[in-house]
């Protein structure tokens, strides 16, 4: 975005500016030396399990890079982690191949059909002759042949068996490799690097800072109103427009909306509103800034 459109020129910037203080005193809805702060400012941590530390691998990023959402910050040693991740997906290799072997089942199966049909061809001799099989024989045929029924049962309670077990170690594999995850320290959102804590080879600890990152693209701009006049619920959600005097005697101006109020009454009977606005760049660098002193017109007319 060009510079123009959002920096008037020195001249109407002192003419608007004087326009906003001659306007203050008969509205209400002008908010003078707001500060612009930050929506997101966080020292960013290690995300390691408790009692367990690790040695910083790698640092991705150096104060004042621009870092994208989920951009790697910085790499802690994960070698452990990485050997339990190959190893749960071979143990889950393994679980796959016992439950898709059913060779058990099918040779059940079918020992089952034998002894069925040898049953069958005994009994059917035995009635044609009554002294063919004794009735010792008879029962041992048909034990065998409920042995194998039996059997055939039990290896496919066993493939079950091993199909849970397949996602048993899934559950392991998604574990360990959330584990190996965590050794990666990431960026939660969209901003500028404004320091980085530890370097190469330090020891951290879980919780420890790693980067302070700090949101750009949207900033919020804190002011105060007088309750009376003015009520939380006349200004919620209502539009503003941020002028905020920049280098060189440049102003800039910002568009926004009422996005958070207060519920408390401080000195001077007035009530704490802020508004979110949009940033805009001046060539490669953002032109609000967190400290920034601005003046907000609010809106009533949406």
């Amino acid at each position: 975005m060009q510079l123009a459109s959002i920096v008037f020129a020195a001249a109407l910037a002192a003419f608007g500016t004087q326009n906003m203080e001659t306007a203050a005193a008969d509205d209400p809805g002008l908010l003078r030396d707001c500060v612009v702060t930050f929506i997101y400012d966080t020292n960013i941590p290690a995300d390691l399990p408790a009692q367990q530390g690790g040695v910083i691998r790698s640092v991705n990023v150096k104060e004042g890079d621009h870092v994208a959402v989920d951009a790697i910050l910085a790499q802690v040693d994960d070698s452990i982690e990485r050997t339990n991740e190959e190893a749960s997906i071979a143990r889950l290799e393994m679980a796959k191949e016992e439950w898709g072997n059913d060779i058990n089942v099918r040779y059940a199966k079918m020992a089952s059909e034998v002894y069925k049909f040898r049953l069958k061809q005994a009994m059917e001799a035995s009635e044609k002759v009554p002294d063919a099989y004794t009735y010792t024989e008879l029962k041992v045929l048909e034990l065998q042949y409920r042995q194998y029924m039996l059997q055939t049962e039990q290896a496919e309670h066993e493939q079950n068996l091993a199909g849970m077990s397949v996602r048993v170690r899934e559950a392991e594999k998604k574990l360990a490799s959330y584990e190996l995850g965590r050794r990666v320290i990431r960026s939660p959102v969209e901003g500028v690097v404004v320091e980085v804590f530890p370097r190469v080879g330090a020891w951290v600890r879980a919780g420890d800072p790693i980067a302070r990152v700090v949101q750009l693209d949207r900033l919020r701009i804190e002011g105060y109103l007088q309750y009376g006049p003015i009520s939380p619920a006349d200004v919620d959600g209502k539009p503003v427009t941020v002028q905020v005097q920049l280098a060189k005697g440049q102003v800039g101006t910002f568009q926004g909306r009422i996005d958070s109020i207060d519920p408390i009454i401080e000195g001077g009977n007035r009530f704490r509103v802020r508004a979110e606005v949009i940033n805009q760049k001046i060539g490669e660098h953002w032109a609000l800034m967190g400290g920034m002193i601005a003046n907000m017109q609010i809106h009533w007319q949406q």
